[in-house]
């Protein structure tokens, strides 16, 4: 895990991510996988942090009251002139995602470097941070390899099978993640699909109430859970 740690993509624009990840999954057969692993588990693991931590600031449904006071003058706009420099790069920030997101899906929207650098000095109780543990980036290189993981309630089970999922799935092969029941599986799913997304891979869950279309249309997603 020491490896992943010499990897810094926080400076990284989300263009830039999503080249990193399309490069190396371009490259892949090509590539030593094992020296390859702690730049891919870097990445991910900087997307995760973006796509089911910062960008909760962006659901209409994220209560904004629990942020610091620092944030709150961000989403008023006469006072614009009295924001510091971070303050006023998430103001522009939120201003320009909710243009964008009126004709764009979340996904497709990029953000530059500054912006998640921004909100995270400014989240001082860390509202939005979502890192991912070394038990979980562990689990993940385990899962990977074929090796069976055993991980107590609340460790991050959900999070440590997108590693493997989407290291199989970097290879072009359909990726099933079986889950214990519908209600895992769709939880799952939905939870993890706005970083399946930003990296360009397609995701559906199959569940036992669907109907033979319903299951054919998600049978055929990137990555699907069961």
């Amino acid at each position: 895990m020491d490896a992943v740690q010499t990897y810094d993509f926080t400076t990284y624009s989300d263009t830039e991510l999503t080249d990193t990840i399309t490069h190396l999954k371009t490259n892949w057969s090509s590539l030593a996988a094992d020296k390859a692993l702690p730049e891919i588990f870097a990445t991910l693991g900087e997307a995760i942090s973006r796509r089911l931590g910062i960008w909760k600031i962006f659901d209409p449904e994220f209560d904004r009251a629990t942020l610091p006071a620092s944030f709150q003058a961000c989403w008023r706009a006469s006072e614009t002139a009295t924001l510091n420099e971070d303050q006023q790069t998430i103001a522009n920030t939120l201003l320009s995602v909710d243009q964008e997101s009126k004709v764009c899906r979340p996904w497709d929207i990029s953000l530059p470097a500054e912006f998640y650098q921004a909100v995270r000095r400014e989240d001082t109780d860390g509202i939005l941070t979502f890192q991912v543990t070394d038990e979980q980036l562990l689990a993940g290189l385990h899962l990977y390899k074929g090796n069976i993981v055993q991980m107590n309630a609340g460790e991050g089970k959900t999070v440590a099978g997108l590693f493997p999922a989407v290291l199989h799935a970097m290879t072009g092969t359909s990726v099933h993640v079986i889950t214990a029941n519908d209600y895992l599986a769709a939880r799952d799913a939905d939870l993890l699909a706005p970083v399946y997304r930003f990296l360009g891979f397609t995701v559906g869950a199959v569940l036992g109430y669907m109907e033979d279309d319903d299951r054919r249309y998600n049978y055929q997603q990137a990555i699907v859970y069961n």
